[in-house]
């Protein structure tokens, strides 16, 4: 029943993912029917109610969304549901078609078999194994067949590893032959990678758990409920511990010596903090010490690319090249960032280009250095990441020069004054004597950015738009006609600013205070004929009052607006 459960599930979460919401409503009917584990079932609802209000009108999209929240207020899917919830409220999504650009639900069906071919082609693996992340994980120990092992006692070490450090879960524990040399023990299930491998890289580190299997070569590792039935398919694991080790760990068997086993669990939960340390590391930015002078271009405050430079060239770039397509889809459709993959010198090198400004590439380097996620895939290679601007991207191509551009990227972008705060910041306590070349990345709870929260105030409307490819009159015509039979407030005005060489802003003015401002603000949003000239065209859309709207002209960085925008008008 577990498995035929589990095939299930992921047939749903694979229908929604692709679009196919009519197959997840028939799934998630017959899921619920087989009584699954109240684990799975706030997922299955959340999908469900997705596939239901794509199919209706925006209203009672909104609906379906608030009875979910009501329902399950702080399940893994809520705060999505949330998300998605605030933005049909505030009507900066008004219709189904911009949940789609933005990638909150998926309208295309996609062609499974032409995806499975292509991933044969293109993957290493010959596309047997999937890399999809949400999917149950089990952790699995393979041992000999042929050596007498106590079962009973491994299992009951394990069975007693697990209550003492999981008391919301219970595991199942059981054993399956996978071919005649070798049985699997299989710890299950836990509710994806990133649990998976938690469980995986701490249990290993507890000795005691494996007294009973001291002296003999074993593997263990995490594995998707669907890599799981491939293995068994395959009747053997030596591929999927070659996937495993660039996936997840290169942890695969043992991992102490004799010495070891008397550290107390502190001291190896200790050493296993400093060991991830050590591992983290090799990713962070590393300076080399070169003379840059004069080599690289010092103006660069234009476009930017980031630049993820692998010291590898036999490394498989497709999972990275992958994962970051995906997280700029999903974070910055907007800004229609380009990726690509070359090489100079021992690195590979993946470029993500097109990035509009100085400050919002910035933004983008904090945002993905703490997503910790991208760089899965990398494993222990070593790598730098980086901006730089085109001019000097072609240089650095040219000549090789990555760990040359590595010192000019310290001290012209790291080392660059930060744009200064409110009087009533806190300063940032700082470390004497300690010298790091790490961008500060961490994430106030409260915004203490250059905006005023004192937003009981004048207001605008402003819309990003890009200062080509669009009607740019026939839109300000149309907003200006909206203004003019509008009886909600008189004098309005609309007029076209530039705010760089790649983007202007339309901007109403005349709106007294927030509430007057946001009440008109929906009105705008929500005709959607007043929008047809900008076409296909991406742009942003937002309420910003007159004092901040002089900061946001210092600043230029939609993206850090938008972030103040959610905190402090939508409550995110």
């Amino acid at each position: 029943k577990t498995d035929s459960l589990n095939r299930l599930y992921e047939q749903a979460y694979s229908s929604y993912r692709s679009g196919n919401y009519g197959n997840v409503l028939n799934l998630a009917g017959r899921i619920k029917s087989m009584k699954p584990d109240s684990v799975i079932i706030p997922k299955i609802d959340f999908m469900q109610s997705i596939a239901e209000g794509t199919r209706t009108g925006m209203q009672n999209f909104e609906n379906l969304l608030k009875k979910y929240l009501r329902t399950y207020p702080d399940k893994e899917p809520s705060p999505l549901a949330q998300e998605i919830l605030k933005l049909i409220q505030d009507s900066t999504l008004a219709d189904y078609q911009k949940l789609i650009d933005m990638g909150y639900i998926n309208e295309e069906i996609q062609n499974e078999e032409l995806l499975m071919q292509d991933r044969m082609e293109n993957d290493e693996f010959g596309g047997k194994f999937t890399y999809e992340e949400d999917l149950l994980h089990y952790f699995v120990i393979a041992y000999p067949r042929d050596v007498a092992v106590d079962l009973n006692r491994l299992k009951f070490d394990i069975a007693n590893y697990n209550i003492d450090h999981y008391t919301k879960i219970d595991f199942d524990i059981e054993t399956e032959p996978l071919n005649e040399n070798l049985m699997l023990l299989i710890v299950r299930a836990l509710d994806d990678k990133e649990s998976g491998v938690i469980y995986h890289r701490a249990v290993i580190k507890n000795a005691s758990v494996f007294q009973t299997l001291r002296g003999l070569e074993y593997y263990n590792f995490a594995i998707s409920s669907t890599n799981y039935r491939q293995i068994l398919s395959e009747n053997s694991i030596t591929d999927y511990l070659k996937f495993f080790i660039k996936n997840y760990s290169r942890y695969i068997g043992a991992d102490f010596s004799d010495e070891e086993l008397l550290i107390s669990p502190e001291e190896l939960m200790a050493k296993a903090r400093e060991e991830e340390s050590i591992f983290r590391e090799r990713g962070d930015f590393v300076m080399v010490k070169t003379a840059t002078s004069g080599l690289f271009n010092n103006d660069i405050d234009t476009t930017q690319s980031f630049v993820l430079a692998v010291k590898d060239p036999g490394f498989s770039m497709r999972a990275v090249l992958r994962d970051f397509a995906e997280f700029n889809r999903s974070e910055y459709k907007d800004w229609n960032l380009k990726t690509k993959l070359t090489s100079a010198d021992d690195y590979q090198i993946l470029i993500v280009r097109d990035i509009p400004t100085l400050n919002e590439s910035m933004s983008y380097f904090r945002r993905v250095v703490v997503t910790r996620k991208l760089f899965e895939s990398l494993g222990q290679t070593t790598y730098r990441n980086f901006l730089i601007t085109d001019e000097n991207l072609k240089k650095l191509l040219d000549e090789s020069k990555v760990d040359e551009y590595i010192d000019f990227f310290r001290n012209n972008y790291i080392g660059q004054p930060q744009p200064a705060k409110p009087a009533d910041d806190k300063p940032k306590s700082e470390s004497a004597g300690i010298e790091t070349d790490s961008i500060d990345i961490t994430e106030p709870k409260e915004y203490s950015g250059p905006y005023s929260k004192d937003i009981e105030k004048p207001h605008l409307i402003v819309i990003a738009v890009p200062d080509k490819g669009i009607n740019k009159p026939a839109f300000i015509e149309k907003l200006e006609e909206f203004n003019q039979v509008s009886e909600t407030i008189s004098g309005l005005t609309v007029k076209e600013l530039s705010l760089d060489e790649f983007r202007d802003l339309i901007i109403i003015s005349g709106l007294p205070d927030r509430e007057n401002a946001t009440r008109y603000f929906r009105m705008v949003v929500q005709n959607r004929d007043l929008f047809l000239s900008l076409g296909d065209t991406e742009y942003r859309n937002f309420l910003i009052t007159t004092d901040n709207f002089d900061i946001f002209l210092q600043e230029k960085n939609i993206t850090d607006y938008m972030d103040f925008y959610k905190h402090i008008y939508l409550d995110r």
